[in-house]
């Protein structure tokens, strides 16, 4: 019982600290690659919506509604953005985001600049400076999170093959605990019926000098248990 608390024991840990490895590695390196990739395709979506804007002939009931995605989409970007600067640590990754946020700041003043050509009907003005002003930095805060992403999801990837190192580590242990435990079992027992042994062979050969006739023969016994009792009774027989 002792050894399989013992090996209990362990597996709980090794498994705690596995269980630990695997939270740290999805809140540090694959939350902010989904935050990345979101922030990336709301962008696009903002785009998208704008170049629609854009067009001749939308109409205002569609003006309205795309001037609201664009605001949802341009919020939802700059969600997934902060949310992935609040893990970022490293200096280097620190300086990039900062750089990200003031290529996106940009846009976005162009962007309303944009809007208010369009509201204003000068559309092919406003169409002019989206594509040669504005979409220059949305495309370079675009490159800039698929670079950010590829190095979260390259560190998620190292992650996980430290991770499963640690779990084949891990299971060598716990295997070798096990198999540890279980010759200690059997050498405490080994040596256990040993003893028992070696007091019956006494007993036996007690009885057998009594059967010979022999009956000064005594057994020494200094074991109270229950077998130590057993051979006591019984080394008194020739008495």
């Amino acid at each position: 019982g002792f050894f399989m608390v013992c090996v209990g024991v362990v597996g709980f840990y090794v498994s705690h600290n596995l269980s630990v490895y695997l939270d740290v590695m999805y809140e540090n390196q694959l939350l902010p690659v989904q935050w990345l990739n979101e922030a990336r395709v709301q962008n696009r979506a903002g785009e998208a919506a704008v170049l629609e804007l854009l067009h001749q002939g939308t109409g205002k009931e569609r003006e309205q509604k795309l001037q609201a995605e664009v605001e949802t989409f341009s919020k939802n970007a700059a969600q997934n953005l902060d949310s992935f600067q609040k893990t970022a640590t490293a200096g280097r990754q620190q300086e990039v985001v900062q750089d990200l946020t003031r290529e996106l700041g940009q846009y976005e003043e162009g962007r309303k600049k944009v809007l208010t050509l369009v509201a204003e009907g000068k559309r092919p003005e406003a169409y002019a400076y989206y594509t040669q002003s504005v979409v220059p930095h949305l495309d370079k805060a675009n490159e800039t999170l698929n670079k950010l992403a590829a190095a979260s999801s390259k560190q998620a990837e190292e992650k996980a093959t430290q991770g499963k190192a640690y779990a084949q580590t891990a299971a060598m242990l716990i295997t070798g605990a096990t198999l540890l435990l279980l010759l200690l079992s059997l050498a405490f027992g080994w040596k256990f019926a040993s003893l028992i042994v070696v007091r019956l062979e006494n007993v036996v050969k007690t009885l057998q000098g009594a059967a010979d006739g022999d009956l000064t023969q005594q057994v020494k016994v200094t074991a109270s248990d229950e077998i130590g009792r057993e051979i006591r009774e019984t080394g008194n027989l020739p008495d």
